[in-house]
């Protein structure tokens, strides 16, 4: 037998592997959308548009559209067909703007499968390299269909027609970039789903006052930097901008309106020298506890330390904003507390890229919920005690990852020795990261250490001051001397309860009796808490009289903290009671939708009769004059009735709170006075709108702008009087925040009352009107409370010359833009 010859074999790749790669090897669809984004950064992108279209739908899909470097037919079958390409491991900058390339492992693109079932690419190349080479200066057009090319072939050096590109030729005029059009989606997107989904895709980007300088009304000057390094680029890279579009589009987010509700501020500067920590509180907390605490105290804290590995980092930069306060109760629907719940959270960023799962729900990559819930009493923090020393118990002063909303921002660069898991999500948890977070940990104890202090600081001041007072009490009725000489303490039967039949007037050492509190059941509410504050408070102040020295100054403490609890529970049933007033009210509103609706059925059909039985003739003349009387009539309810149920669908239809929108203001004007328009009318009434048509609010949902202006228009309407006038005037300011302003010739509100009437129940008309209705008190409370999820104001301002009585609403911009107007 001859010896065999040796052969040289290869491998051969099942069209298995695409799925293995794409849908199996991506954990989740936002994961997978956000590689495609990812890719069009890469590219040298400055602006990329995702839009989704029919998502519920089977013949949906995804569009996913940039203008970066695009492709060339060479680089699209040399590059983007190679699984697992080298092209992105020798020169790591992208070759324009000189960016951090964000992927490595050349299979990003096969995300798509996760996806849809098919890919279309069309793409033009920005510049032309080989102008010799014919695959060099076209663009391509291909179509992917992956799962054909799993179920009809096995070997993917050999496709068929599952994978077909052709040769596009490039214009002058021709738009660069690339888009992928993603069709047979995997799954249908029912809102319960896209809401999620919608959610990730969002966060993938750090907001901006994350990234941006801080606003002067959030904190006074710049803590450690004013702006973060969150990725590396060029000094021409203009920056890269996400727009979500169609099915994915949504409203501007709350971040100022967070901002400003924001306590603290921490800074974390970590560098090849060492880490620097700032800790400032923001102007909020400044005015906060202004009346507490001398303003020397309330101060920005600087702390330095030594960083684990200064050689290799990682080196790094982040900013957390810190609430002490909750923004709403866990389940509540109130925007900023939606926001909050779903925004909180300290979340890591890879060359300005979201990093799941740090920071999101139920992730406690910082140990925040753990420690809260176990309440440890020190924490041990590498940095100098010169500035501030270790406090006592100050791991009390601990809150859980709800209370946080910021970001870590690592770049390649700073942290090159940081290791992704091969699902795309998190990092390798060895050492290298474990320092990462042990320096994110100290900076949020340095702010627990700050807070504690602070506490500790003015809880010692009040129980000096306090001690102070009980001394001079004490000493008081001796000083009193009464007409005849003889000392008194003056008090008298109708200051304190008589004691004279408690165990103290028996000669009894024991505290004074007194009433207890009645039994509370559950359905007496408000009312019956506030009855028992108020007897706990007096039983107090008597147990009081009888003590001495510390025990007497620590229920005096008691009778503070109780009596201030009970002017809080007077400010809680009062909002108490509008909210349930309103609940009911809404359930009623929802259901009186569907009876106009059905008026409208009724009142059309009734129309198209009359218009039959016109047609039906002949008619003497005066039977054609009331015919067509009764037609026009009918045309004048079918109009009304249509009105009235474009504004109720306005205000509760399924879109009415879906997503927050910049709307045309005079649009929404003319719609809620179009509701009003029968009683303008019929009190000769005039109505001035000086809006620019250009004129577009900040982010708002247009139930909550139509509830505002009915509310506020329907007050002027009432009280202009008979032949009165309105003047609605409305502009946007240098910070691009909206006033608007309605106004009317009626009665004065005197400065004295203005603030009154935006407690709830206040009102000054027991009118009943079809549709302006009884005056409840509750207007322009709604319109207050509604503008504060905004950071906004509503008050009574001084009118115009010609005009009684003024309101003006200021509604700010989340993201502050150039005004397009100014106030007429």
């Amino acid at each position: 037998m001859t010896a065999a010859v040796p052969e040289q074999l290869s491998f051969t790749v099942d069209t298995h592997l695409l799925r293995e790669l794409g849908a199996l090897l991506v954990g989740r669809e936002s994961t997978a959308l956000l590689e495609l984004i990812k890719n069009s950064y890469d590219a040298d992108a400055r602006r990329v548009t995702v839009h989704g279209e029919a998502l519920h739908d089977p013949s949906g899909y995804i569009l996913i559209s940039d203008d970066g470097n695009g492709m060339t037919f060479a680089r699209f079958r040399d590059a983007f067909l190679r699984i697992a390409g080298r092209d992105k491991e020798n020169n790591r900058l992208s070759r324009r703007f000189g960016r951090r390339f964000t992927g490595a492992k050349g299979i990003g693109r096969l995300s798509a499968h996760k996806l849809a079932s098919s890919l279309i690419i069309d793409s033009l190349p920005r510049d032309l390299p080989d102008r010799d080479n014919i695959d060099e200066v076209v663009g391509v057009h291909a179509r992917l269909d992956w799962d054909r090319m799993e179920h009809e072939h096995e070997d993917l050096g050999s496709l068929g027609d599952t994978l077909i590109a052709r040769r596009v030729e490039v214009t002058e005029d021709a738009p660069r970039g690339t888009s992928l059009t993603l069709t047979g989606l995997r799954d249908s997107w029912p809102q319960s789903r896209l809401g999620p989904f919608l959610s990730e895709i969002r966060r993938c980007r750090p907001p901006e006052v994350l990234i941006g300088r801080l606003p002067a009304e959030v904190i006074r000057d710049p803590l450690l930097f004013a702006e973060p390094i969150i990725r590396e680029h060029g000094p021409d890279d203009p920056g890269f901008f996400l727009e979500l579009t169609g099915d994915f589009e949504s409203g501007d987010e709350l971040w100022l309106t967070m901002a400003h509700r924001a306590d603290w501020i921490i800074e974390i500067d970590s560098t090849s020298k060492g880490v620097n920590y700032g800790v400032s509180p923001t102007r909020r907390t400044f005015e906060k506890l202004s009346k507490r605490a001398e303003p020397s105290w309330i101060r920005t804290y600087r702390f330095s330390g030594t960083h684990p590995d200064p050689k290799r980092g990682p080196f790094f930069q982040a900013r957390i904003m810190v609430t002490e306060g909750t923004l709403g109760p866990a389940r509540s629907r109130a925007p900023l507390a939606n926001f909050s719940r779903h925004e909180s959270g300290i979340r890591v960023f890879l060359e300005g890229f979201r990093v799941l799962p740090y920071g999101s729900a139920g992730d406690d990559w910082l140990l925040l919920d753990r420690d809260y819930v176990k309440r440890r009493r020190e924490y041990q923090v590498d940095v100098e005690d010169s500035e501030l020393s270790p406090v006592d118990n100050e791991g009390f002063f601990q809150l859980g990852n709800r209370a946080y909303y910021g970001a870590v921002f690592l770049t390649e660069g700073r942290a090159p020795h940081l290791q992704a898991l091969v699902n795309r999500e998190g990092f390798l948890p060895d050492s290298y990261f474990e320092n990462l977070r042990s320096m994110v940990r100290s900076g949020v104890d340095l702010c627990v250490r700050t807070r504690a202090a602070l506490d500790r600081r003015i809880t010692d001041s009040e129980k000096h001051t306090e001690r102070r007072k009980s001394a001079s009490s004490e000493q008081e009725p001796a000083r009193r001397i009464d007409e005849n000489g003889n000392t008194s303490n003056q008090e008298t039967g109708s200051d304190r309860q008589d004691l004279s039949t408690t165990p103290a007037s028996t000669g009894s050492t024991s505290s004074p009796a007194v009433k207890a509190p009645q039994a509370v059941s559950p359905s007496s509410g408000i009312a019956s808490l506030e009855e028992v504050l108020s007897n706990a408070v007096q039983a107090f102040s008597d147990a009081r009289a009888s003590q001495t020295d510390e025990s007497s100054k620590n229920l005096g403490r008691v009778v503070q903290a109780l009596d201030l609890v009970r002017h809080q529970i007077e400010d809680v049933r009062d909002e108490h009671v509008m909210l349930r007033t309103l609940a009911g009210l809404g359930t009623q509103y929802a259901a009186f939708v569907h009876e106009v609706n059905g008026l409208l059925s009724q009142a059309q059909a009734m129309r198209r009769s009359v218009e039959r039985l016109m047609d039906a003739g002949p008619y003497t003349p005066e039977q054609l004059r009331g015919l067509r009387r009764i037609l026009g009539t009918s045309d004048e309810l079918v109009q009304a009735l249509t009105r009235q149920a474009s504004y109720l669908s306005d205000v509760i239809g399924p879109d009415a709170r879906r997503r927050r929108q910049r709307l045309v203001v005079r649009d929404r004007i003319e719609s809620a006075l179009r509701l009003l328009q029968s009683r303008i009318g019929r009190r000769q009434q005039i109505v001035t709108i000086t809006v620019d048509h250009l004129t577009k609010s900040p982010p708002i949902f247009p139930a909550e702008l139509a509830i505002v202006l009915t509310n506020l228009l329907t007050n002027a309407v009432k009280f202009a009087g008979i032949g009165g006038k309105i003047l609605v005037r409305a502009w946007l300011d240098e910070r691009a925040s909206l006033h608007l302003v309605v106004e009317n010739s009626g009665l004065a509100v005197a400065t004295a009352d203005r603030e009154r009437f935006f407690r709830p129940f206040e009102s000054t008309t027991v009118e009943i009107d079809a549709v302006l209705g009884q005056g409840m008190g509750l207007g322009l409370p709604i319109v207050r409370s509604l503008l504060a999820d905004y950071n906004g104001t509503a008050q009574f301002v001084d009118p115009s010359d010609g005009f009684q009585t003024s309101v003006e609403v200021v509604l700010p911009d989340p993201r502050p833009r150039p005004p397009r107007d100014q106030p007429t």
